[in-house]
């Protein structure tokens, strides 16, 4: 995220999730991002990912990211997880075009 920040002059924002890794405990830290009017939301891990595909809906005007193994979905953009290189420069790539593509 730090290096699509500088790439693209772009305010990055990172939430870790505390406590258990669960889709429900994930919701508040996704609902947090999405009403502070992130642009995109970018979701790793299981519990992210499924908080952020549960709550995606309520937040129309976002665009979303799910970094791992998941099946297409609608209005999501997904990177695969392989090597942390490729994951990084992925998700480099997909918030920049995004970026240039007028935000929302």
């Amino acid at each position: 995220m730090q290096r699509a920040s500088l790439a693209h002059s772009i305010q990055v924002q990172y939430l870790a999730v505390d406590g258990p890794q669960t889709a429900a405990n994930a919701a508040a830290y996704f609902n947090s991002l999405a009403l502070r009017q992130c642009q995109v939301v970018i979701a790793v891990g299981e519990a992210p990912g499924g908080a952020l595909v549960d709550g995606k809906d309520r937040f129309p005007g976002l665009r979303y990211v799910v970094v791992g193994e998941t099946a297409p979905l609608d209005g999501v953009t997904v990177v695969p997880e392989t090597t942390a290189d490729r994951v990084t420069s992925a998700v480099e790539n997909t918030v920049g075009e995004m970026a240039t593509s007028g935000g929302n």
